[in-house]
């Protein structure tokens, strides 16, 4: 496998794991905005407002899901050099935490490191 195959594989993965974050939020924001639709309703003119705001909200963050899981769609794919990047100019603008891409390595806590090599 060539370089640049495991290179562009690295940031295919790196990019799914951005979007499926975003995805999540979305999909959060969307059920948050809901129950502020229900508690919201317009009854009252004084929280027609917050209800008008609450609906627009949760349109753009029900779009803005299914535009990111089109992304991971596309990524899932086989995306050429032209797609990543341009996707990764689109997410490089949004939030995810770092802790996603720590290099976790998996210990078997049943094994103790023997430090005493010289038990005599």
């Amino acid at each position: 496998m060539s370089l640049n195959k495991k290179a562009k594989e690295k940031a295919v993965k790196e990019l799914i794991i951005k979007a499926g974050f975003l995805s999540y939020v979305s999909l959060f924001s969307v059920v948050i905005f809901f129950l502020l639709l229900i508690r919201f309703y317009p009854d009252r003119d004084s929280e027609r407002v917050i209800f008008l705001f609450a609906l627009a909200m949760e349109v753009f963050s029900f779009i803005f899901f299914l535009y990111i899981r089109r992304i991971i769609g596309v990524l899932r794919g086989n995306p050429d050099v032209n797609e990543i990047i341009k996707l990764d100019g689109f997410l490089s603008f949004y939030y995810y935490p770092k802790f996603i891409f720590r290099n976790r390595k998996k210990k078997n806590p049943f094994i103790v490191p023997d430090d005493d090599e010289d038990d005599t």
